[in-house]
């Protein structure tokens, strides 16, 4: 029966995937929270066979510098496209993001905000990963079924 807490820092879910359009499993982190510049917003991953979602209730302004998304000291990627003003979409890269999760400890999430005038720097969200082999184990069987 889903939702489905797995691993203490993932839940498996069904519902609709906004990347799709289509009704799909998908692994949700716990939410965190962080500043914004505009006094916080929460932030939450949605993983999916096809791709990382970034979700925050923030606008995202994808011209700041140092910016991306970090498993422990593994090289920074960069952040995906931004997805309907609030949110970020990794496709291109997330069968080597998948493989970071697995050996990773935490993801570190670097990203900047609009309105912030002027421009002042960016802000950081941390996830744990305890438990991610299992979830995404718990997710491939979701979406054989």
């Amino acid at each position: 029966a889903l939702p489905l807490a797995v691993g203490g820092n993932w839940t498996l879910e069904r519902g609709l995937d906004p990347v799709s359009g289509r009704d799909r499993c998908m692994l949700v982190s716990a939410t965190a929270r962080m500043d914004d510049g505009q006094g916080g917003t929460p932030i939450t991953l949605f993983l999916t066979g096809e791709s990382l979602r970034v979700a925050t209730r923030s606008v995202i302004d994808p011209s700041y510098e140092g910016t991306g998304l970090q498993v422990d000291d593994s090289p920074r990627l960069p952040l995906g496209k931004v997805f309907k003003e609030t949110g970020i979409l990794f496709t291109d890269n997330i069968r080597q993001i998948q493989q970071r999760f697995a050996g990773g400890r935490e993801v570190h999430l670097t990203i900047g905000f609009w309105p912030t005038w002027p421009v002042t720097h960016t802000f950081e969200a941390t996830f744990p990963l305890a438990g991610y082999d299992r979830a995404l184990a718990a997710l491939r069987q979701c979406d054989a079924l």
